[in-house]
């Protein structure tokens, strides 16, 4: 019989950021393993469209050895928020696809509220009044992308992710300010996680925690405030999916 001491020293283990509350492999892993090719849809912003963390997923799930193969598909859209791609275009570029897993990423956009800002082209006066996509809009999309997969693809493995935060810097001045309630928008991935039983990839505690630990570092793996470099996803990123993939 397992000792209370030995137990109480496994709790941690469920609740490490960046990864799935299991102790077991995704589906997708097991299935490679199993010699099932798998197909993979990684679907969202520019953070996924330019995001290295797309090839270097496809190259690590290819590299282990197993004797089935996983092909990546990047289906992500620049500028993109749950409705100018996410609803809009998710019969073309998830259902036609029918993935095997997919990874859903957005929010960096749907949070986006501009500022008044007299020197912009045109020039605003006033403070945009809502988000680009409002938060209870957001999370209606993401539901009902959820719901579509269960309902139609209920084989489909379905993974939601958080992202990196944003924050003012030099070549783009408004990155954080136009972005405040970002971590609003990534609570509610982790509400609709909870809620539906969906699989969420936290990165964003992660990233976080580098924020605090070493902020230049933050920097140099984010310099535009928003997108990070191969070198940031390689850190960051791409280890917290592996992470959730192999739990």
């Amino acid at each position: 019989m397992i000792s209370l001491h030995k137990l109480l020293s496994l709790v941690p283990m469920l609740f490490l950021t960046g990864t799935i509350t299991s102790l077991n492999a995704s589906q997708l892993v097991d299935n490679l393993k199993a010699g099932k090719d798998q197909v993979v849809v990684v679907y969202g912003t520019s953070l996924t469209e330019g995001g290295a963390w797309v090839a270097q997923l496809g190259q690590w799930l290819n590299s282990q050895g197993f004797p089935g193969k996983a092909t990546v598909i990047n289906k992500g859209v620049g500028g993109s928020t749950t409705v100018s791609h996410g609803i809009k275009d998710f019969d073309r570029d998830v259902m036609e696809q029918k993935p095997d897993t997919i990874i859903i990423e957005f929010g960096m956009n749907d949070c986006i509220r501009r500022l008044a800002d007299p020197n912009a082209n045109p020039p605003r006066l006033e403070d945009q009044s809502q988000a680009a996509v409002p938060l209870e809009q957001f999370h209606k999309n993401l539901v009902t992308m959820v719901e579509r997969l269960r309902k139609e693809l209920p084989a489909t493995e379905v993974f939601l992710m958080t992202m990196n935060p944003a924050f003012d810097s030099t070549p783009t001045p408004n990155s954080g300010k136009y972005r405040e309630a970002l971590s609003d928008y990534y609570q509610k991935i982790r509400d609709i996680g909870a809620a539906k039983s969906v699989h969420v990839i936290d990165i964003y505690p992660e990233w976080l925690a580098l924020q605090k630990a070493d902020p230049a570092k933050l920097k140099v793996f984010i310099p535009d405030g928003v997108h990070p470099t191969t070198a940031g996803n390689e850190a960051i990123t791409t280890p917290a999916i592996k992470a959730a993939l192999t739990r």
